[in-house]
Protein backbone atom coordinates (compact mmCIF):
# COMPACT_ATOMS: atom_id res chain seq x y z
CA UNK A 1 0.00 0.00 0.00
CA UNK A 2 1.72 3.16 -1.27
CA UNK A 3 1.63 6.74 0.05
CA UNK A 4 -1.34 7.67 -1.77
CA UNK A 5 -3.70 5.06 0.41
CA UNK A 6 -2.23 6.57 3.63
CA UNK A 7 -2.68 10.11 2.40
CA UNK A 8 -6.16 8.89 1.89
CA UNK A 9 -6.82 7.60 5.13
CA UNK A 10 -5.70 10.74 6.84
CA UNK A 11 -8.02 12.16 5.15
CA UNK A 12 -10.92 10.11 6.94
CA UNK A 13 -9.44 10.32 9.80
CA UNK A 14 -9.81 13.83 9.76
CA UNK A 15 -13.53 14.06 7.89
CA UNK A 16 -14.07 11.11 11.38
CA UNK A 17 -12.97 13.96 13.58
CA UNK A 18 -15.38 16.74 12.14
CA UNK A 19 -18.06 14.34 12.53
CA UNK A 20 -17.16 13.26 15.92
CA UNK A 21 -17.31 17.24 17.22
CA UNK A 22 -20.59 17.42 14.89
CA UNK A 23 -22.26 14.86 17.38
CA UNK A 24 -20.36 15.66 20.36
CA UNK A 25 -23.46 18.03 21.98
CA UNK A 26 -25.90 15.44 21.01
CA UNK A 27 -23.20 13.05 23.20
CA UNK A 28 -23.70 15.15 26.02
CA UNK A 29 -27.53 15.06 26.24
CA UNK A 30 -27.85 11.51 25.21
CA UNK A 31 -25.67 9.87 27.72
CA UNK A 32 -27.95 11.23 30.41
CA UNK A 33 -30.77 10.05 28.14
CA UNK A 34 -29.00 6.28 28.38
CA UNK A 35 -28.13 6.65 32.07
CA UNK A 36 -31.88 7.21 33.17
CA UNK A 37 -34.01 6.19 30.59
CA UNK A 38 -32.21 3.02 28.95
CA UNK A 39 -31.27 -0.44 29.93
CA UNK A 40 -27.63 0.37 28.49
CA UNK A 41 -26.30 2.80 30.69
CA UNK A 42 -22.92 3.71 29.92
CA UNK A 43 -23.23 4.41 25.80
CA UNK A 44 -21.85 7.64 24.62
CA UNK A 45 -18.97 8.05 26.98
CA UNK A 46 -15.62 8.42 26.85
CA UNK A 47 -14.76 5.61 29.19
CA UNK A 48 -12.91 3.05 27.32
CA UNK A 49 -14.86 -0.51 26.61
CA UNK A 50 -17.66 0.81 28.96
CA UNK A 51 -20.09 -0.49 26.29
CA UNK A 52 -18.39 -3.88 25.98
CA UNK A 53 -17.93 -3.92 29.96
CA UNK A 54 -21.21 -6.26 31.51
CA UNK A 55 -20.71 -4.37 34.64
CA UNK A 56 -20.07 -0.90 33.57
CA UNK A 57 -23.33 -1.54 30.91
CA UNK A 58 -25.16 -2.41 34.36
CA UNK A 59 -24.15 0.24 36.69
CA UNK A 60 -26.73 2.37 37.95
CA UNK A 61 -26.57 5.76 39.32
CA UNK A 62 -27.44 6.09 42.77
CA UNK A 63 -29.29 9.02 41.70
CA UNK A 64 -31.17 6.78 39.55
CA UNK A 65 -34.31 5.45 41.05
CA UNK A 66 -37.57 5.47 38.75
CA UNK A 67 -38.30 3.19 35.92
CA UNK A 68 -40.90 5.43 34.32
CA UNK A 69 -39.02 6.67 31.37
CA UNK A 70 -37.82 2.43 30.86
CA UNK A 71 -41.37 1.23 30.77
CA UNK A 72 -42.73 4.02 28.35
CA UNK A 73 -39.70 3.40 25.92
CA UNK A 74 -40.54 -0.36 26.20
CA UNK A 75 -44.37 0.97 25.75
CA UNK A 76 -43.07 2.82 22.51
CA UNK A 77 -40.99 0.45 21.02
CA UNK A 78 -43.60 -2.49 21.68
CA UNK A 79 -46.16 0.02 20.17
CA UNK A 80 -44.76 1.02 17.31
CA UNK A 81 -43.67 -2.24 16.04
CA UNK A 82 -47.53 -3.60 16.28
CA UNK A 83 -48.93 0.10 14.88
CA UNK A 84 -45.98 0.33 12.60
CA UNK A 85 -44.70 -2.56 11.29
CA UNK A 86 -46.63 -5.62 12.60
CA UNK A 87 -45.61 -8.94 12.57
CA UNK A 88 -49.01 -10.88 12.38
CA UNK A 89 -50.62 -8.25 9.61
CA UNK A 90 -49.19 -7.24 6.13
CA UNK A 91 -48.44 -3.52 6.80
CA UNK A 92 -47.78 -2.19 2.83
CA UNK A 93 -48.59 -3.00 -0.71
CA UNK A 94 -46.68 -2.42 -3.31
CA UNK A 95 -48.12 -0.77 -6.86
CA UNK A 96 -46.67 0.59 -9.99
CA UNK A 97 -45.54 4.73 -9.55
CA UNK A 98 -47.94 6.55 -11.61
CA UNK A 99 -45.88 9.33 -13.21
CA UNK A 100 -48.99 10.49 -15.38
CA UNK A 101 -50.79 12.48 -13.01
CA UNK A 102 -53.52 10.09 -12.86
CA UNK A 103 -53.79 9.34 -16.37
CA UNK A 104 -52.66 5.68 -15.68
CA UNK A 105 -53.66 5.08 -12.04
CA UNK A 106 -55.21 1.57 -12.80
CA UNK A 107 -53.14 1.14 -15.71
CA UNK A 108 -51.15 -1.71 -14.31
CA UNK A 109 -53.86 -3.85 -12.20
CA UNK A 110 -53.34 -6.54 -14.61
CA UNK A 111 -50.05 -7.24 -12.88
CA UNK A 112 -51.14 -6.86 -9.35
CA UNK A 113 -50.73 -10.61 -8.93
CA UNK A 114 -47.01 -10.37 -9.76
CA UNK A 115 -46.80 -7.15 -7.21
CA UNK A 116 -48.39 -9.88 -4.43
CA UNK A 117 -45.76 -12.27 -4.99
CA UNK A 118 -43.58 -9.63 -4.35
CA UNK A 119 -45.35 -8.36 -0.72
CA UNK A 120 -45.64 -12.08 0.16
CA UNK A 121 -41.55 -12.83 -0.43
CA UNK A 122 -40.97 -9.92 1.35
CA UNK A 123 -42.84 -10.42 4.45
CA UNK A 124 -41.31 -14.57 4.67
CA UNK A 125 -38.19 -12.78 4.51
CA UNK A 126 -39.13 -10.71 7.20
CA UNK A 127 -40.81 -13.07 9.15
CA UNK A 128 -38.06 -15.43 9.11
CA UNK A 129 -35.35 -13.65 9.17
CA UNK A 130 -34.76 -11.29 12.56
CA UNK A 131 -35.97 -8.46 10.63
CA UNK A 132 -39.02 -7.80 13.77
CA UNK A 133 -37.17 -8.07 16.57
CA UNK A 134 -33.65 -5.92 15.30
CA UNK A 135 -36.89 -3.74 14.39
CA UNK A 136 -37.94 -3.31 18.48
CA UNK A 137 -34.03 -2.38 19.07
CA UNK A 138 -34.29 0.38 16.38
CA UNK A 139 -37.54 1.70 17.58
CA UNK A 140 -36.28 2.24 21.32
CA UNK A 141 -33.06 4.14 19.55
CA UNK A 142 -35.29 6.34 17.69
CA UNK A 143 -37.52 6.92 20.80
CA UNK A 144 -34.15 7.57 23.08
CA UNK A 145 -32.02 9.42 20.58
CA UNK A 146 -34.16 10.36 18.12
CA UNK A 147 -31.70 8.51 15.50
CA UNK A 148 -32.03 5.01 14.17
CA UNK A 149 -30.13 2.93 12.15
CA UNK A 150 -30.49 -0.99 10.30
CA UNK A 151 -27.33 -2.45 8.48
CA UNK A 152 -28.80 -4.75 5.94
CA UNK A 153 -26.49 -7.03 4.20
CA UNK A 154 -26.33 -10.28 2.30
CA UNK A 155 -24.44 -14.02 3.12
CA UNK A 156 -24.47 -16.55 1.22
CA UNK A 157 -25.63 -19.45 3.50
CA UNK A 158 -28.65 -17.22 5.07
CA UNK A 159 -29.23 -14.30 2.75
CA UNK A 160 -30.34 -10.92 3.24
CA UNK A 161 -29.97 -10.44 6.98
CA UNK A 162 -30.63 -8.01 9.48
CA UNK A 163 -28.77 -5.71 12.51
CA UNK A 164 -29.45 -2.89 14.54
CA UNK A 165 -27.09 -0.89 15.33
CA UNK A 166 -26.33 1.02 18.47
CA UNK A 167 -26.26 4.94 17.58
CA UNK A 168 -23.13 5.70 19.77
CA UNK A 169 -21.23 3.80 16.76
CA UNK A 170 -22.80 6.24 13.89
CA UNK A 171 -21.29 9.14 12.71
CA UNK A 172 -23.64 10.44 9.84
CA UNK A 173 -23.41 13.27 7.02
CA UNK A 174 -26.70 14.66 4.66
CA UNK A 175 -26.28 15.59 0.80
CA UNK A 176 -28.01 18.70 0.09
CA UNK A 177 -31.58 17.71 0.11
CA UNK A 178 -31.45 16.11 3.76
CA UNK A 179 -30.72 12.48 2.94
CA UNK A 180 -28.22 10.61 4.99
CA UNK A 181 -25.70 9.92 2.21
CA UNK A 182 -22.52 9.20 4.98
CA UNK A 183 -21.93 7.33 7.56
CA UNK A 184 -19.08 6.45 9.59
CA UNK A 185 -19.08 3.83 12.00
CA UNK A 186 -16.94 3.00 14.84
CA UNK A 187 -16.49 -0.62 15.53
CA UNK A 188 -15.23 -2.35 18.62
CA UNK A 189 -14.14 -5.84 18.08
CA UNK A 190 -11.72 -8.48 19.42
CA UNK A 191 -8.23 -9.10 17.63
CA UNK A 192 -9.58 -12.67 16.50
CA UNK A 193 -12.92 -11.43 14.72
CA UNK A 194 -9.89 -8.66 12.82
CA UNK A 195 -7.90 -11.36 11.81
CA UNK A 196 -11.15 -13.23 10.83
CA UNK A 197 -12.38 -10.59 9.10
CA UNK A 198 -9.59 -9.16 7.24
CA UNK A 199 -7.02 -11.22 7.50
CA UNK A 200 -3.58 -10.79 9.29
CA UNK A 201 -1.63 -9.45 6.57
CA UNK A 202 -4.14 -6.39 5.99
CA UNK A 203 -4.07 -5.22 9.14
CA UNK A 204 -1.78 -2.39 10.33
CA UNK A 205 2.19 -3.01 11.01
CA UNK A 206 1.31 -2.44 14.73
CA UNK A 207 -1.39 -4.74 15.05
CA UNK A 208 0.68 -7.50 13.16
CA UNK A 209 3.32 -6.59 15.87
CA UNK A 210 1.06 -6.93 18.80
CA UNK A 211 -0.35 -10.53 17.08
CA UNK A 212 3.40 -11.56 17.06
CA UNK A 213 3.79 -10.74 20.60
CA UNK A 214 4.34 -13.90 23.23
CA UNK A 215 1.28 -13.96 25.34
CA UNK A 216 -0.81 -12.44 22.78
CA UNK A 217 -4.64 -12.62 23.77
CA UNK A 218 -6.93 -12.76 20.82
CA UNK A 219 -9.80 -11.80 22.77
CA UNK A 220 -7.87 -8.20 22.97
CA UNK A 221 -9.92 -5.65 21.39
CA UNK A 222 -9.57 -3.04 19.05
CA UNK A 223 -11.46 -0.21 17.35
CA UNK A 224 -11.52 0.02 13.55
CA UNK A 225 -14.09 2.51 11.40
CA UNK A 226 -15.97 2.03 8.91
CA UNK A 227 -16.40 4.77 6.22
CA UNK A 228 -19.33 4.25 3.56
CA UNK A 229 -20.73 7.10 1.73
CA UNK A 230 -21.97 8.15 -1.85
CA UNK A 231 -19.38 8.38 -4.52
CA UNK A 232 -18.58 11.72 -5.93
CA UNK A 233 -18.58 12.38 -9.71
CA UNK A 234 -15.44 11.79 -10.60
CA UNK A 235 -14.30 9.49 -7.69
CA UNK A 236 -11.09 7.16 -7.95
CA UNK A 237 -10.88 3.86 -6.07
CA UNK A 238 -7.81 3.96 -4.14
CA UNK A 239 -6.91 0.32 -4.46
CA UNK A 240 -9.77 -1.43 -6.40
CA UNK A 241 -11.29 -0.87 -9.81
CA UNK A 242 -14.98 -0.96 -8.69
CA UNK A 243 -17.36 1.67 -10.04
CA UNK A 244 -20.21 0.96 -7.25
CA UNK A 245 -22.11 3.99 -6.15
CA UNK A 246 -21.38 3.51 -2.96
CA UNK A 247 -17.48 3.44 -1.80
CA UNK A 248 -16.69 1.47 1.45
CA UNK A 249 -13.75 2.01 3.89
CA UNK A 250 -12.33 -0.06 6.97
CA UNK A 251 -9.67 1.56 8.94
CA UNK A 252 -8.11 2.58 12.23
CA UNK A 253 -9.10 5.38 13.94
CA UNK A 254 -6.04 7.62 14.11
CA UNK A 255 -3.80 5.57 11.77
CA UNK A 256 -3.08 5.74 8.37
CA UNK A 257 -3.44 2.60 7.28
CA UNK A 258 -6.09 1.39 5.19
CA UNK A 259 -6.89 -2.21 5.41
CA UNK A 260 -10.28 -2.59 3.07
CA UNK A 261 -11.96 -0.99 0.58
CA UNK A 262 -15.28 -2.81 -0.51
CA UNK A 263 -18.51 -0.91 -2.36
CA UNK A 264 -22.28 -1.02 -2.33
CA UNK A 265 -25.05 -0.71 -4.95
CA UNK A 266 -26.39 1.39 -2.43
CA UNK A 267 -26.30 2.88 1.43
CA UNK A 268 -26.09 -0.24 3.22
CA UNK A 269 -27.29 2.07 6.72
CA UNK A 270 -30.63 2.56 6.65
CA UNK A 271 -30.89 5.51 8.98
CA UNK A 272 -34.09 7.22 10.39
CA UNK A 273 -33.93 10.06 12.44
CA UNK A 274 -37.61 11.18 14.63
CA UNK A 275 -37.96 14.99 13.47
CA UNK A 276 -36.31 16.16 10.03
CA UNK A 277 -33.73 19.19 11.15
CA UNK A 278 -32.21 20.88 8.56
CA UNK A 279 -29.35 22.11 10.64
CA UNK A 280 -28.12 18.99 11.80
CA UNK A 281 -28.17 15.38 10.51
CA UNK A 282 -29.40 14.58 13.91
CA UNK A 283 -32.87 14.80 15.66
CA UNK A 284 -34.34 15.21 19.37
CA UNK A 285 -36.61 12.28 20.39
CA UNK A 286 -39.30 11.73 22.84
CA UNK A 287 -36.47 10.88 25.41
CA UNK A 288 -34.78 14.08 25.20
CA UNK A 289 -37.95 16.01 25.23
CA UNK A 290 -38.61 14.12 28.64
CA UNK A 291 -35.08 13.90 30.37
CA UNK A 292 -35.70 17.15 32.26
CA UNK A 293 -39.08 15.66 33.41
CA UNK A 294 -36.80 12.47 34.05
CA UNK A 295 -34.34 13.79 36.13
CA UNK A 296 -37.30 15.70 38.04
CA UNK A 297 -38.84 12.47 39.25
CA UNK A 298 -35.55 11.01 40.17
CA UNK A 299 -35.07 14.03 42.79
CA UNK A 300 -38.28 13.71 43.66
CA UNK A 301 -38.60 10.17 44.74
CA UNK A 302 -35.04 10.42 46.37
CA UNK A 303 -36.46 13.08 48.72
CA UNK A 304 -39.45 11.15 49.14
CA UNK A 305 -37.71 7.95 49.70
CA UNK A 306 -35.49 10.23 52.19
CA UNK A 307 -38.79 11.40 53.87
CA UNK A 308 -40.34 7.98 54.28
CA UNK A 309 -37.39 6.61 56.48
CA UNK A 310 -37.32 9.89 58.41
CA UNK A 311 -41.31 9.06 59.37
CA UNK A 312 -40.34 5.29 60.20
CA UNK A 313 -36.93 5.57 61.70
CA UNK A 314 -37.10 9.53 62.78
CA UNK A 315 -33.84 10.83 64.17
CA UNK A 316 -34.36 12.07 68.03
CA UNK A 317 -33.50 14.61 70.39
CA UNK A 318 -32.02 14.05 73.78
CA UNK A 319 -31.16 16.56 76.65
CA UNK A 320 -27.96 17.30 77.37
CA UNK A 321 -25.83 19.59 79.74
CA UNK A 322 -22.92 20.22 77.03
CA UNK A 323 -23.40 22.17 73.46
CA UNK A 324 -25.42 21.20 71.36
CA UNK A 325 -23.60 20.21 67.69
CA UNK A 326 -24.92 20.38 64.31
CA UNK A 327 -28.78 18.39 63.56
CA UNK A 328 -27.57 15.04 62.17
CA UNK A 329 -31.10 14.52 60.04
CA UNK A 330 -29.99 10.79 59.21
CA UNK A 331 -32.90 7.79 60.22
CA UNK A 332 -32.63 6.98 63.76
CA UNK A 333 -29.64 9.70 63.93
CA UNK A 334 -29.73 10.98 68.39
CA UNK A 335 -29.01 14.87 68.43
CA UNK A 336 -28.09 16.29 71.97
CA UNK A 337 -29.61 19.56 73.30
CA UNK A 338 -29.19 21.81 75.91
CA UNK A 339 -31.75 21.64 78.88
CA UNK A 340 -30.76 23.26 81.78
CA UNK A 341 -33.44 22.12 84.17
CA UNK A 342 -34.16 18.48 85.66
CA UNK A 343 -34.88 15.98 82.54
CA UNK A 344 -37.40 13.85 82.27
CA UNK A 345 -39.16 11.30 79.50
CA UNK A 346 -40.97 13.85 77.84
CA UNK A 347 -37.60 15.19 76.68
CA UNK A 348 -36.55 12.15 74.90
CA UNK A 349 -38.59 12.35 71.61
CA UNK A 350 -38.68 12.70 67.63
CA UNK A 351 -37.55 15.23 66.02
CA UNK A 352 -40.63 16.83 64.53
CA UNK A 353 -39.40 17.14 60.80
CA UNK A 354 -42.68 19.04 58.80
CA UNK A 355 -43.27 19.10 54.99
CA UNK A 356 -46.20 18.54 52.49
CA UNK A 357 -45.58 14.91 51.39
CA UNK A 358 -49.25 15.15 49.40
CA UNK A 359 -47.87 18.26 47.32
CA UNK A 360 -44.99 15.79 46.94
CA UNK A 361 -46.86 13.33 45.92
CA UNK A 362 -48.78 15.79 43.71
CA UNK A 363 -45.51 16.85 41.54
CA UNK A 364 -44.34 13.36 41.08
CA UNK A 365 -47.55 11.77 39.08
CA UNK A 366 -47.71 15.19 37.25
CA UNK A 367 -44.02 14.55 36.39
CA UNK A 368 -44.27 10.70 35.31
CA UNK A 369 -47.60 11.81 33.38
CA UNK A 370 -45.57 14.01 31.34
CA UNK A 371 -42.86 11.56 30.88
CA UNK A 372 -45.27 8.89 29.05
CA UNK A 373 -46.92 11.56 27.37
CA UNK A 374 -43.62 12.45 25.67
CA UNK A 375 -43.37 8.90 24.67
CA UNK A 376 -46.92 8.56 23.40
CA UNK A 377 -47.69 5.69 25.84
CA UNK A 378 -51.48 7.23 25.48
CA UNK A 379 -51.48 6.56 22.36
CA UNK A 380 -50.90 2.86 22.67
CA UNK A 381 -52.66 2.28 25.51
CA UNK A 382 -55.74 4.05 25.17
CA UNK A 383 -58.20 0.99 25.42
CA UNK A 384 -56.58 0.12 28.77
CA UNK A 385 -56.52 4.15 29.76
CA UNK A 386 -60.18 3.82 29.67
CA UNK A 387 -61.17 0.89 31.20
CA UNK A 388 -58.54 1.74 34.16
CA UNK A 389 -60.30 5.39 34.29
CA UNK A 390 -63.20 3.73 34.97
CA UNK A 391 -65.00 4.76 31.11
CA UNK A 392 -65.55 1.52 30.20
CA UNK A 393 -64.63 -0.55 27.47
CA UNK A 394 -64.79 1.35 23.80
CA UNK A 395 -66.58 0.79 21.25
CA UNK A 396 -65.23 -0.16 17.52
CA UNK A 397 -65.98 3.39 16.35
CA UNK A 398 -64.59 4.75 19.25
CA UNK A 399 -61.41 3.00 19.41
CA UNK A 400 -60.63 4.61 15.63
CA UNK A 401 -61.69 7.89 16.43
CA UNK A 402 -59.06 7.75 19.44
CA UNK A 403 -56.88 5.89 16.97
CA UNK A 404 -57.13 8.82 14.34
CA UNK A 405 -57.01 11.88 16.86
CA UNK A 406 -53.51 10.63 18.63
CA UNK A 407 -51.86 9.06 15.65
CA UNK A 408 -51.90 13.16 14.61
CA UNK A 409 -49.43 13.77 17.32
CA UNK A 410 -47.40 11.04 16.17
CA UNK A 411 -47.48 12.16 12.40
CA UNK A 412 -43.89 13.27 11.85
CA UNK A 413 -42.66 10.15 13.01
CA UNK A 414 -44.43 8.21 11.14
CA UNK A 415 -43.55 9.83 7.98
CA UNK A 416 -39.95 9.56 8.77
CA UNK A 417 -40.09 5.90 9.19
CA UNK A 418 -41.80 5.75 5.67
CA UNK A 419 -39.47 7.93 3.69
CA UNK A 420 -36.20 7.26 5.70
CA UNK A 421 -36.80 3.84 7.00
CA UNK A 422 -39.00 1.57 4.96
CA UNK A 423 -38.80 3.14 1.41
CA UNK A 424 -34.71 2.52 1.73
CA UNK A 425 -35.28 -0.79 3.51
CA UNK A 426 -37.68 -1.93 0.35
CA UNK A 427 -35.21 -0.53 -2.30
CA UNK A 428 -32.09 -2.74 -0.29
CA UNK A 429 -33.99 -5.81 0.21
CA UNK A 430 -35.36 -5.73 -3.32
CA UNK A 431 -31.79 -4.81 -4.92
CA UNK A 432 -30.33 -7.74 -2.52
CA UNK A 433 -32.82 -10.76 -3.51
CA UNK A 434 -32.71 -9.44 -7.37
CA UNK A 435 -28.98 -10.49 -7.34
CA UNK A 436 -30.03 -13.48 -5.88
CA UNK A 437 -30.73 -16.70 -8.73
CA UNK A 438 -34.80 -17.69 -8.99
CA UNK A 439 -35.12 -15.69 -5.64
CA UNK A 440 -37.57 -13.34 -7.16
CA UNK A 441 -40.57 -14.48 -9.71
CA UNK A 442 -39.24 -13.63 -13.57
CA UNK A 443 -40.24 -10.00 -13.95
CA UNK A 444 -43.19 -9.38 -16.18
CA UNK A 445 -42.38 -7.30 -19.86
CA UNK A 446 -45.12 -4.96 -18.58
CA UNK A 447 -43.39 -3.72 -15.60
CA UNK A 448 -39.22 -3.32 -17.61
CA UNK A 449 -38.48 0.21 -17.06
CA UNK A 450 -40.67 1.32 -14.68
CA UNK A 451 -40.48 1.83 -10.78
CA UNK A 452 -42.74 0.52 -7.51
CA UNK A 453 -43.62 2.27 -4.90
CA UNK A 454 -44.78 1.23 -1.56
CA UNK A 455 -48.12 1.92 0.41
CA UNK A 456 -48.26 1.67 3.73
CA UNK A 457 -51.36 -0.09 5.40
CA UNK A 458 -50.29 -0.14 8.75
CA UNK A 459 -52.70 0.55 11.95
CA UNK A 460 -51.67 3.67 13.16
CA UNK A 461 -51.43 4.58 9.04
CA UNK A 462 -54.68 3.63 8.37
CA UNK A 463 -55.98 5.08 11.37
CA UNK A 464 -54.98 9.23 9.73
CA UNK A 465 -56.32 7.26 6.12
CA UNK A 466 -59.32 6.63 7.91
CA UNK A 467 -59.95 10.65 8.21
CA UNK A 468 -59.94 10.94 4.46
CA UNK A 469 -62.56 7.82 4.24
CA UNK A 470 -64.47 9.25 6.52
CA UNK A 471 -64.94 12.93 5.11
CA UNK A 472 -65.89 10.84 1.59
CA UNK A 473 -68.41 9.13 3.44
CA UNK A 474 -70.19 11.84 4.93
CA UNK A 475 -69.44 14.03 1.77
CA UNK A 476 -71.43 11.37 0.25
CA UNK A 477 -74.63 11.14 3.03
CA UNK A 478 -75.07 14.67 2.55
CA UNK A 479 -74.72 15.04 -1.22
CA UNK A 480 -77.79 12.46 -0.61
CA UNK A 481 -79.92 14.94 1.04
CA UNK A 482 -79.38 17.84 -1.49
CA UNK A 483 -79.83 15.47 -4.57
CA UNK A 484 -83.56 15.11 -2.94
CA UNK A 485 -83.86 19.27 -4.34
CA UNK A 486 -81.19 19.22 -6.91
CA UNK A 487 -80.97 15.71 -8.24
CA UNK A 488 -78.71 16.96 -11.76
CA UNK A 489 -75.23 17.66 -8.67
CA UNK A 490 -74.85 13.50 -8.75
CA UNK A 491 -73.13 14.47 -11.93
CA UNK A 492 -70.51 15.89 -10.22
CA UNK A 493 -69.00 13.04 -8.49
CA UNK A 494 -67.04 10.34 -10.52
CA UNK A 495 -68.67 6.94 -8.06
CA UNK A 496 -65.65 4.89 -9.60
CA UNK A 497 -63.07 6.93 -8.40
CA UNK A 498 -64.75 7.21 -5.53
CA UNK A 499 -65.41 3.57 -4.61
CA UNK A 500 -61.74 2.86 -5.78
CA UNK A 501 -60.23 5.71 -3.31
CA UNK A 502 -62.66 4.06 -0.30
CA UNK A 503 -61.16 0.22 -1.10
CA UNK A 504 -58.00 1.73 -1.41
CA UNK A 505 -57.93 3.57 1.88
CA UNK A 506 -59.75 0.26 3.61
CA UNK A 507 -56.94 -2.09 2.36
CA UNK A 508 -58.58 -3.64 -0.50
CA UNK A 509 -56.13 -6.30 -2.41
CA UNK A 510 -55.13 -4.92 -5.68
CA UNK A 511 -56.25 -8.53 -7.74
CA UNK A 512 -59.70 -8.23 -6.06
CA UNK A 513 -60.29 -4.87 -7.85
CA UNK A 514 -61.41 -5.17 -11.43
CA UNK A 515 -59.06 -2.93 -13.93
CA UNK A 516 -61.15 0.23 -15.84
CA UNK A 517 -61.37 -1.66 -18.73
CA UNK A 518 -62.47 -4.84 -18.11
CA UNK A 519 -65.36 -2.74 -15.67
CA UNK A 520 -65.60 -0.88 -18.92
CA UNK A 521 -66.44 -3.98 -20.77
CA UNK A 522 -68.50 -5.49 -18.76
CA UNK A 523 -70.81 -2.66 -19.09
CA UNK A 524 -71.00 -2.24 -22.36
CA UNK A 525 -71.55 -5.70 -22.78
CA UNK A 526 -74.49 -5.40 -19.82
CA UNK A 527 -75.97 -2.34 -21.85
CA UNK A 528 -76.40 -4.35 -24.93
CA UNK A 529 -77.94 -7.17 -23.41
CA UNK A 530 -80.26 -5.02 -21.86
CA UNK A 531 -81.26 -2.98 -25.22
CA UNK A 532 -81.45 -6.23 -27.21
CA UNK A 533 -84.12 -7.45 -23.85
CA UNK A 534 -85.70 -4.49 -24.09
CA UNK A 535 -86.43 -4.24 -27.80
CA UNK A 536 -87.36 -8.08 -27.54
CA UNK A 537 -90.11 -7.02 -24.70
CA UNK A 538 -90.94 -4.05 -26.89
CA UNK A 539 -91.66 -6.31 -30.09
CA UNK A 540 -93.78 -9.10 -27.47
CA UNK A 541 -95.78 -6.16 -26.22
CA UNK A 542 -96.49 -4.83 -29.52
CA UNK A 543 -97.89 -8.53 -31.08
CA UNK A 544 -99.80 -9.01 -28.31
CA UNK A 545 -101.51 -5.38 -28.99
CA UNK A 546 -102.32 -6.09 -32.53
CA UNK A 547 -103.81 -9.64 -31.46
CA UNK A 548 -105.57 -8.15 -28.90
CA UNK A 549 -107.04 -5.82 -31.70
CA UNK A 550 -108.29 -8.65 -33.41
CA UNK A 551 -110.11 -10.60 -30.48
CA UNK A 552 -113.71 -9.70 -31.77
CA UNK A 553 -113.53 -10.74 -35.33
CA UNK A 554 -115.15 -14.24 -36.27
CA UNK A 555 -111.76 -15.42 -38.15
CA UNK A 556 -108.00 -14.81 -39.26
CA UNK A 557 -107.41 -12.21 -41.16
CA UNK A 558 -107.25 -13.26 -44.74
CA UNK A 559 -103.89 -14.27 -46.75
CA UNK A 560 -102.53 -11.00 -48.48
CA UNK A 561 -104.52 -8.54 -46.60
CA UNK A 562 -102.50 -6.00 -44.55
CA UNK A 563 -103.33 -6.96 -41.23
CA UNK A 564 -102.35 -10.29 -42.36
CA UNK A 565 -99.05 -9.09 -44.02
CA UNK A 566 -98.42 -7.00 -40.64
CA UNK A 567 -98.97 -10.74 -38.64
CA UNK A 568 -97.12 -12.18 -40.90
CA UNK A 569 -93.75 -9.84 -40.54
CA UNK A 570 -94.07 -9.47 -37.16
CA UNK A 571 -94.28 -13.33 -36.04
CA UNK A 572 -91.80 -14.23 -38.77
CA UNK A 573 -94.43 -16.05 -41.29
CA UNK A 574 -95.85 -17.98 -38.47
CA UNK A 575 -99.93 -17.21 -38.18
Amino acid sequence: MGGRASDFVQQLNSQFGVMEAQRAPYDAVWSKVAMYESEHMNMFTSQPNAHSDTFLALRRDPKDVDNTARQAISIFSSGMLSGVSPPSDQWFRLKVADVSGGEDKYKWRHIASYLEKLERIFMADFTAKNFYSQQVSSYKNIGLYGIQCMYIGYNSDIGTYYKDISPDEIYVANDYAGRVNCVFRRIQITMQQAIELFGRNNLSVTRQRQIDTPGFDPQSTMDIIHAVYKKSPGFENILSGNQLPFASFYFEPGEDHLISEEGYQSMPYIVTRAYSDSRTPYSISPGTVALSDVLMVNQLKLLMLQAGQLSIAPPVLMPDRGLVGRLNYKPSAVNLYRKDATTSADDFRPLNITGDFQLSMQLLQMAQSDIKNAFFVDLFLMIHNRVSNGQGTPTATEIQQLATEKSFLLAPILINQQQENFNNTFSRVYELMYDQPNRLPPLPDDLRGTELEIRYEAPLVRAQQAVQTQGILQSLQEMAGIAQVYPSVVDVLDPDLVVRRVLENRGMPQSFVKEVEEVLMERKQRAEAQQQEKEAMAAQAQQTALLQGYEGLSKAPETGSPAGTMLQQMTGGAI
